[in-house]
């Protein structure tokens, strides 16, 4: 008997989980109550509340779910990585190949209107792993520009990336981080025609 009620309670929250990105779709985040979400699930608020005090909670749930994804901890717990080592490009693959299985559902989360904590989320993520990367304090450093500045530009590069590669159809994962390797190693000003003269 419990685990009949253990396999009901898993699949209501599939359910809840499946009728809030549907709803998300349509309207957004912000236009998304409890009463809708019951009626569309075909559930009575109690289910709602069973597994969740409010949105929030569930959408937390959610976004930290997409997240796990992207899943760099295999580097992480290493001192310190570099962005070209081979370690880090085969799991920074796997990470958009994920997101690609995934795909409306991360679309969904990332271009909601109403929204924009997934984003801020995802680059906050980034951000606590660009920490780890290799000499990018020493860099800070020598052009006296703050750790966290880089960090932000960085991870905004790989969001923008992120948000760009899941519209393509025709790019592989390995070509985008290609790219994301290629716009953090290379120098910034030649691709604005600029040039410093020492």
């Amino acid at each position: 008997m419990e685990k009949r009620e253990d396999l009901r309670s898993i699949k209501s929250k599939m359910l809840i989980k499946r009728t809030f990105l549907d709803l998300m779709q349509e309207s957004g985040y912000q236009h998304i109550t409890i009463a809708k979400l019951s009626r569309k699930a075909m559930i009575n608020r109690k289910t709602f509340y069973f597994h969740y005090e409010t949105l929030e909670d569930l959408y937390e749930e959610i976004t930290d779910e997409y997240l796990h994804l992207l899943d760099f901890s295999p580097l992480i717990s290493s001192t310190q990585i570099e962005l070209s080592q081979p370690e880090f490009l085969v799991s920074a693959v796997s990470a958009l190949e994920k997101i690609k299985e995934q795909k409306e559902l991360f679309k969904t989360l990332l271009e909601d209107p109403t929204n924009n904590r997934f984003n801020d989320k995802l680059k906050d993520f980034l951000s606590s792993f660009l920490l780890k990367t290799l000499k990018l304090t020493d860099y800070a450093i020598s052009k006296k520009i703050p750790e966290t500045l880089i960090q932000s530009i960085y991870s905004d590069i790989f969001l923008e990336i992120t948000k760009w590669w899941i519209n393509q159809d025709n790019i592989s994962a390995s070509e985008a981080i290609n790219i994301l390797v290629s716009m953090l190693s290379d120098n910034m000003l030649d691709a604005l025609g600029l040039h410093i003269i020492p």
